[in-house]
């Protein structure tokens, strides 16, 4: 770390005044009379500044300069002034439009960069812009250390638009967010796929409780099942680029019911899913927590219906680089319902209930989620809004059933699914508000095996592949359950 020398008015040694200045508009540096060389690092509070002020000052390569002002913002007036490598401190106040600036009345020359400390707490909108460096002939070439966090957006430096000689900070791509306000707009993202995944069909939550019946079995049931996956490349300005890996667990227990026409299979279940999401410049940890309650009908000519309500407890947080290389930590917490309702009805190609066999598929489901405001510890605090989703599911399979001691069923299905709701939105630091949609379709295709062993013992797998215009999903699912 460089050694900061402090200088007052009492304390100017280090400053060589060599004359009196005058003044003149020219290319080359030699055409002027330097009055003043500094050759240290300066704390410029306002009083040394005064002092300064209308002098041709020359600073040694690689000092820098930092300015002060207990009382606000400092405007550093020169009349020419030169250097190679010098870095600038400024203060700024992009949201209020204030802050320290730098006044070249004449010529500048060298190269120089600027370092303005971020600040995550303002409610910047992304459209402001701060002039910090006037000169009627500027010759220097000026960088920023580093992008800018100020609020949610990225600020870099350019020329205004008004006056090529004046430098001005300004928002990138006309609003770029930070990759914290990125990672913490994802938490809309990560609830709404994390219980989409969670939101499964009969078949990948239980398997194919009919290839039981083959063998007679009608039974209670304890099951369990994992199940794993990637989804990428959701879209959105704030959260696209968005790509997650995610594993669970669900099991639960049900009863087997008896009725004239058919039977009803009733449970409770319970499930918890992991969530890797990854930012730019960093990546998060998830955990959703559900329990809830099934009840499902299997009726003697082929017709099911299985209907679900679940509870879920999201527990998020990131972990992402600001343009500065320091950490930026986030969490969040949000609480929602699922409701769900399948039906389905089995057509044999064979009389004999084995073979090949055609299956249509619709299914319904609502989804409520609440919303959260995320603190990152960079003092940034974004709104996220509560959100419903419907989603419908038209689809069908193509099976082929094998009978015997141990019968296997084996199909492939394919369908469409589309959120017909889904909207949402996010503030950043209580300022406007902008939407989010998860409307959209997609393609869902998978294939499938049942194995049903010694009458108790059913092992079931799927694998699936959903690409749409909002997100791309690939799962594996595999289950066990035993009937008693």
């Amino acid at each position: 770390m460089r050694k900061k020398t402090i200088y007052t008015i009492l304390s100017l040694s280090p400053l060589i005044f060599n004359g009196s200045t005058f003044a003149q508009i020219t290319n080359n540096p030699d055409d002027i009379f330097w009055s003043i060389g500094i050759g240290i690092n300066l704390e410029l509070y306002s009083s040394i500044g005064n002092l300064l002020e209308d002098s041709n000052v020359a600073f040694n390569d690689n000092t820098y300069i930092n300015f002060h002002n207990d009382n606000g913002f400092f405007t550093g007036s020169f009349n020419n002034l030169k250097g190679n490598n010098v870095d600038i401190y400024l203060n700024t106040d992009i949201q209020g439009e204030r802050g320290d600036r730098i006044l070249i009345k004449e010529n500048v020359f060298g190269s120089y960069k600027i370092h303005i400390s971020n600040k995550g707490s303002s409610a910047t909108t992304g459209r402001e812009r701060l002039t910090i460096v006037e000169a009627t002939n500027n010759q220097a070439t000026w960088t920023l250390f580093n992008k800018v966090e100020v609020g949610a957006y990225e600020y870099s430096i350019r020329p205004t638009q008004e006056n090529a000689n004046n430098i001005e900070l300004y928002s990138l791509n006309g609003g770029q967010t930070t990759t914290t306000a990125e990672a913490a707009t994802s938490f809309l993202n990560i609830a709404y796929l994390t219980t989409y995944i969670e939101n499964q069909t009969l078949l990948q939550r239980l398997g194919d409780l009919r290839n039981s019946e083959v063998v007679g079995v009608k039974n209670d049931g304890l099951w369990i099942k994992g199940f794993g996956g990637k989804l990428s490349s959701f879209s959105g300005n704030t959260v696209k680029g968005f790509d997650m890996t995610y594993t669970g667990t669900q099991l639960g227990i049900d009863k087997n019911i008896e009725s004239d026409y058919g039977r009803f299979v009733v449970g409770v279940m319970a499930g918890l899913t992991r969530t890797n999401p990854n930012y730019r410049e960093g990546n998060g940890t998830g955990k959703n927590y559900t329990a809830g309650l099934y009840a499902t009908y299997l009726d003697d000519n082929g017709i099911y219906v299985d209907n679900v309500i679940k509870y879920n407890s999201m527990h998020n947080q990131f972990s992402v680089k600001d343009t500065a290389g320091s950490a930026v930590k986030g969490t969040g917490k949000t609480q929602g319902i699922m409701l769900s309702t399948e039906i389905g009805k089995r057509f044999w190609l064979n009389e004999h209930k084995q073979g090949f066999y055609l299956e249509p598929q619709t299914q319904l489901s609502y989804g409520y989620q609440n919303g959260d405001t995320v603190h990152a510890n960079n003092g940034l605090k974004v709104g996220l809004s509560h959100y419903n989703s419907t989603l419908v599911r038209v689809s069908g399979i193509v099976g082929y059933q094998v009978q015997g001691e141990n019968p296997v069923n084996v199909y492939l299905k394919t369908g469409v699914m589309r959120e017909m709701s889904g909207g949402a939105s996010y503030r950043f630091n209580h300022g406007e508000k902008k939407g989010h949609s998860f409307r959209s379709n997609w393609f869902d295709n998978g294939i499938g095996a049942n194995v049903t062993i010694n009458k108790q013992h059913n092992i079931y797998a799927e694998a699936d592949y959903s690409t749409g215009n909002q997100f791309d999903n690939a799962m594996l699912n595999l289950g066990y359950r035993y009937s008693f």
